[in-house]
């Protein structure tokens, strides 16, 4: 209950206070010796300039009263003139149809208090006779006399100002204001500016120290809001990026002239005795770098010079005497745009054209003043000459052209590109606020130019780029007025009004606009993909049709069709089969090292078995059934089927672990081939081991294949070497197919192609060379008899017989000296009649070895 009570009183308190300021307005002098040029309009612009650097010293000061500025700065009046030339451009164009823009410029002359007093003129009511400031509690309502102001330069004035102006929400756009703490939009509200935050130059001054290793600097400020933030953050930055700081140095602005030279001296110093510091970041007044760098002059100190926007582009500094004596200086400023229009304005200038530019007309009456006195040095005579007459318009000046070019010559040379083009950017970027805000369209504004400040305020020469775009301004346009373009495939912004897009990692990707990466799905065949299932499918279709075989060979091991395929052999060859069949298993699914080195092996030396045992029995079909009686001998003893087969498969093993050794096969993360998604893929480490291996089996297949073509015409219903014939033809169609599938193909079912392969070729040699002899077996049992075999042998050695004795009657004229090939050929005209089991067991012995070739 107290407590609500307590807060109706304050509420009462507050109340009273307000409805007296609202009904009686505090009535105030005319604020005076202010230094300042205005021009009238319909909406009035304020603008905050330091055209002297600074004030007589106030350590005296015993009353309010007015300051007089000394130290008249060229380069601040040429800022002026570049507010006054875009104003003017405005008025000349159909930017606000109707409207005509005015000014009032106050010199701030770099003094806090100099600049709140102009903002109190700023503040006070419009088409008040007294220039006075309504105190209010809302000001909402309220028509002070400026809708914006343009300034000032510094981040300490800026702050000052920004404070005041936060009462009415005046649109405030500073054009070299650089202090971080400016950003924060909770303190200062209606505070905008054209150039980035120190946070970015910064951060680019620590870079900078880390490119070239400098990690043993030292860092001089001057004690402003600018020069300590600035400073403070380059500190921080640096440190983080492993450089260390050598000396950190102060040199005080407010204080006397005495002080301040004084504490400049303690810093060269401390640079002369500091050696081993070759680099040193300076955030600080150009004045102050001026006077320190004539001290290190003396001394012959050479140093790398690192040098914040505040005096990087000086043009005093720039022109000092012997100022390549003082080391290197990289120094960061602001981007710039073509400003040759502004270049020709003042070129044209005169003292006659000046108006009412009482600071202009100050600068002719300087001028004039030094170079009467023949003073070479002129910036330092502007700025300091203390000349007899008071400045007025009434003052005689020469009119001598070659004077005026040399006037506005000297004016010329001291404009900084990067400065005028700001403010430029900041009077055409509160025009296109105005335009928004008046809706001004067609030749005409539909609003009246009378309204409170605070609604040019959420006014803005562009919309805010939303999450996923960029700011992009084209060449000569105003920082504040871009184009928002979307983030490229693969790269993403999650702020507005971001500077850059930034690229997703390499396991990521983003759709073109995008605020944020997504993770890329992980790629291969796996084995639950429908086409791997009908891969498996017939891998384990195959491995069941072996392991039947197996049963009905073994159960069937001593009959005719069995031991002409190789007996025990035919088994060996049957397991080394379904190998290959298993080896399919390992080419499908998620690759990992293992799998990767696996299934190429064992394929590959499963399959090198299964045609070194085909190569067996051809070579075992051809030498059985050579007639020849002088080689049976030698052939009996030069056949070894295990060792011919121990000897082709061991070559395999070596070539395979050669390969595993040297340069094995691995998985692999593709994340570059697919744009959304990651490849997990087997590759083959050494692409020519593997060729190798696989020109290994196909050479073993062509000596298989040729061995088996010669004897391709031997007993028909047994003949193995017709069935190896076929079954080599599959594997060399199907091989020859893979290689240049395999090269084009791309992506998951790479592997697919392989398998393909190998089921093709297995299945040829599986239904070739099995097929044929289970069918006998199986439904033929008539033709798995002796019987039936040794007359498919008598018949075919008959043929065979009637064969040679044609090609040796033909040639018995010329062979007569060869007495037993004429009686071989009389036995065979007398064979039809001898009985054919008696002439086949006559001569079995002759054809067959029995102990090397019993199985045929």
């Amino acid at each position: 209950m107290l407590k609500m009570l307590r807060n109706v009183l304050l509420f009462q308190v507050l109340f009273v206070v307000c409805t007296l300021s609202m009904q009686t307005p505090s009535t105030c002098e005319n604020l005076h010796d202010f230094y300042n040029i205005e021009s009238p309009g319909d909406i009035i612009i304020g603008g905050l300039f330091a055209v002297h650097v600074k004030i007589e010293s106030s350590v005296d000061l015993k009353k309010p009263e007015g300051q007089t500025c000394k130290g008249f700065d060229v380069r601040g009046l040429v800022k002026v003139l570049a507010m006054i030339h875009s104003i003017e451009k405005i008025n000349n164009s159909t930017l606000l149809p109707g409207i005509k823009l005015g000014y009032k410029i106050y010199d701030t002359c770099t003094e806090p208090t100099m600049a709140l007093r102009a903002v109190m003129k700023f503040l006070s009511k419009a088409n008040s006779s007294d220039d006075c400031v309504e105190v209010r509690c809302n000001y909402t309502d309220y028509l002070p006399t400026v809708k914006a102001v343009i300034g000032p330069a510094t981040s300490e004035v800026s702050i000052s100002v920004a404070r005041l102006l936060n009462i009415n929400l005046m649109p405030q756009i500073s054009y070299s204001a650089s202090a971080k703490i400016l950003s924060d939009k909770t303190r200062f509200p209606s505070f905008m500016r054209t150039i980035p935050s120190d946070t970015f130059q910064s951060k680019a001054m620590a870079m900078l120290v880390q490119t070239f290793e400098w990690n043993w600097v030292g860092t001089i400020a001057s004690d402003d809001d600018y020069s300590r933030s600035g400073i403070d953050s380059f500190i921080s930055e640096a440190e983080l990026l492993g450089a260390c700081i050598a000396f950190q140095e102060i040199i005080p602005f407010y204080s006397s002239d005495q002080i301040t030279t004084s504490r400049i001296k303690e810093v060269a110093k401390t640079i002369i005795n500091r050696t081993r510091v070759n680099v040193i970041v300076m955030f600080a007044r150009a004045s102050h770098v001026v006077e320190l760098f004539e001290i290190l002059n003396t001394h012959n100190v050479s140093k790398i010079w690192i040098a914040s926007d505040s005096w990087s582009s000086n043009n005093n500094i720039t022109r000092m005497e012997k100022i390549q004596n003082i080391g290197n200086i990289i120094g960061f400023t602001f981007k710039s745009r073509n400003i040759s229009k502004f270049r020709d304005y003042v070129k044209k200038l005169s003292f006659n054209s000046a108006g009412v530019n009482t600071f202009l007309k100050k600068y002719y009456m300087l001028y004039n003043f030094c170079t009467a006195e023949q003073n070479e040095d002129l910036d330092s005579c502007i700025s300091d000459a203390k000349y007899p007459l008071k400045y007025n318009e009434h003052q005689n000046m020469s009119n001598s052209k070659e004077l005026q070019y040399l006037e506005n010559d000297f004016l010329v040379n001291n404009i900084e590109a990067g400065v005028t083009s700001s403010i430029q950017w900041s009077v055409y970027a509160l025009t296109h606020a105005l335009q928004n805000l008046l809706k001004c369209s067609e030749g005409i504004c539909h609003r009246s130019s009378d309204f409170a400040p605070w609604e040019n305020v959420v006014s803005k020469c562009s919309s805010p780029c939303q999450l996923g775009q960029l700011k992009l301004s084209s060449e000569g346009q105003h920082t504040c007025c871009y184009d928002c373009v979307n983030c490229s495939s693969d790269t993403f912004s999650n702020t507005t009004d971001a500077q850059q897009c930034f690229h997703c990692s390499e396991d990521e990707w983003a759709p073109t606009g995008s605020a944020s990466c997504n993770k890329k799905d992980i790629m291969f065949l796996k084995r639950t993909n429908a086409f791997s299932i009908v891969l498996l499918i017939f891998s384990a279709l195959g491995i069941v049709l072996i392991l039947v075989i197996i049963v009905i060979f073994i159960k069937n091991i001593n009959t005719p069709a069995v031991k002409s395929n190789g007996g025990i052999l035919s088994i060996v060859m049957l397991l080394s089969l379904m190998l290959s069949f298993t080896s399919v298993y390992f080419f499908l699914g998620k690759p990992n090292n293992v799998t990767c080195k696996f299934r190429q092996c064992l394929f590959g030396i499963s399959f090198t078995l299964s045609v070194s045992c085909a190569l067996t029995k051809s070579l075992a079909i051809l030498f059985a059934f050579n007639f020849n009686p002088a080689n049976q001998k030698y052939l009996k003893n030069c056949y070894n089927p295990w060792l011919i087969i121990g000897i082709c498969t061991g070559f395999q093993v070596i070539i395979c672990a050669l390969w595993l050794i040297f340069n094995a096969p691995r998985a692999d993360r593709d994340v570059r081939r697919l744009p959304k998604e990651i490849l997990l893929e087997c590759i083959e480490g050494s692409d020519v081991a593997f060729a190798v291996m696989l020109g290994y089996i196909a050479l073993l297949a062509l000596i298989c294949f040729i061995f088996a073509f010669i004897g391709r015409k031997l007993p028909e219903n047994y003949n193995e070497a017709k069935f190896i014939t076929f079954s080599m033809l599959i594997y060399f169609i199907s091989w020859i197919t893979f290689v240049p599938v395999y090269v084009t193909t791309k992506g998951q079912f790479l592997p697919a192609v392989e398998v393909v392969t190998i089921l093709s070729s297995t299945y040829g040699i599986l239904c070739c060379q099995f097929f044929p002899k289970c069918y006998i077996i199986l439904f033929k049992k008539e033709y798995n008899t002796a019987s039936s075999f040794l007359k498919n042998l008598y018949d075919f050695s008959l043929k065979s017989s009637k064969t040679i004795c044609q090609h040796q009657i033909s040639a018995q004229s010329s062979l007569s000296s060869l007495p037993h090939l004429s009686i071989k050929h009389d036995s065979f005209q007398k064979s039809d009649n001898i009985n054919r089991n008696s002439f086949i067991e006559s001569n079995r012995m002759k054809w067959i070895p029995r102990k090397r070739f019993s199985s045929l």
